[in-house]
């Protein structure tokens, strides 16, 4: 979508561009939305766009039982509208049902922990620039009638990331 709003657009600032992209997509797949949030930097950007996007939403963190007690401690004070929820198993019932710990390719922890069916459109805070797997992949993914997947910061870099908690 970025090359599409330099062209007919070229002076268009990111947050507005990224605020009309969560607009458009919105209404286009027409679903529920909810932000995955987890409390990093990139999480707490997601929000406060979504939040001046004016758009009905959900957040909401999951749990994983190894969180560090400090990030818990930040989600409840400063975000107490996002919703916090537990696991149907602690990360260390996971170790022992799997019999190892979660591995660079056995992360069989996120899809227990974090991946739940959400019925509608979950944003998350996911940047291509994070590596390149993540840059090979698009920033919209529909799985079905029922569920899709935006990632609106996807295009930011991790410099328009901090000058945006700076500014804001």
């Amino acid at each position: 979508m970025t090359d599409l709003f330099q062209t007919i657009c070229p002076d268009i600032d990111l947050l507005s561009k990224t605020i009309y992209e969560i607009q458009l997509i919105h209404r286009w797949i027409g679903m529920p939305v909810k932000v995955a949030f987890s409390g990093g930097k990139d999480s707490v950007v997601l929000l406060d766009v979504i939040k001046k996007s004016g758009i009905p939403y959900t957040a909401e963190y999951y749990i994983t039982t190894v969180d560090p007690p400090e990030l818990v401690r930040f989600i409840r004070k400063n975000f107490p509208e996002v919703v916090r929820t537990l696991p149907r198993k602690s990360m260390w019932k996971l170790i022992i049902d799997n019999r190892m710990p979660p591995l660079r390719n056995a992360k069989y922890c996120c899809r227990q922990l974090k991946e739940r069916r959400f019925n509608g459109l979950t944003l998350t805070g996911i940047r291509k620039e994070e590596s390149w797997k993540r840059a090979n992949r698009s920033s919209l993914y529909i799985k079905s009638k029922f569920q899709a997947a935006f990632k609106p910061l996807f295009d930011w870099t991790e410099e328009d990331i901090w000058n945006h908690i700076e500014k804001y």
